[in-house]
């Protein structure tokens, strides 16, 4: 990815916003606080009596390292040539805490088969990783996760 061309996005703190915008190309990344309401979450006790998150909805989860997430993806939203492509919502439901904040998310462009990154790291502190959304032909075709340490 670091041989293609890419670009960083413009930060909303009040909307809890990230726009990307290229030419035709116009990336929308936006968060909302975790809501507990109606979610699973799954605590184990450790060796001294403390209790630690180990499942939200049933999944492991990424971005906390045992405390309850404070924010999560909303919508991610990527418009080229008059079409608008949206990340599934299986593909944000156990990614928590995106760093909103310049330089961090970017979006890379592949000129040779028009195939678009979006990459990403999240964190609360501990709890790090990195993600990655692909996009081929205007559709949204994976994801990736992965943690750096």
């Amino acid at each position: 990815l670091t041989d293609f061309k890419h670009f960083t996005g413009k930060v909303s703190e009040e909307k809890q916003t990230e726009t990307f915008e290229k030419g035709d190309l116009k990336v929308e990344i936006s968060l909302e606080p975790f809501d507990r309401k109606g979610r699973k979450l799954i605590y184990q006790e450790d060796e001294y009596g403390g209790r630690y998150l180990v499942t939200i909805d049933g999944l492991p989860y990424w971005g906390t390292d045992g405390a309850v997430p404070a924010d999560q993806y909303r919508k991610i939203t990527l418009q080229k040539g008059g079409k608008t492509t949206t990340v599934p919502d299986e593909a944000l439901k156990n990614l928590f805490n995106p760093g909103l904040y310049p330089g961090n998310t970017t979006v890379t462009i592949n000129p040779k088969d028009d195939a678009i990154y979006i990459t990403s790291f999240n964190s609360d502190g501990a709890g790090g990783y990195l993600v990655g959304f692909v996009f081929e032909d205007g559709k949204f075709k994976s994801r990736a996760v992965l943690s750096p340490f």
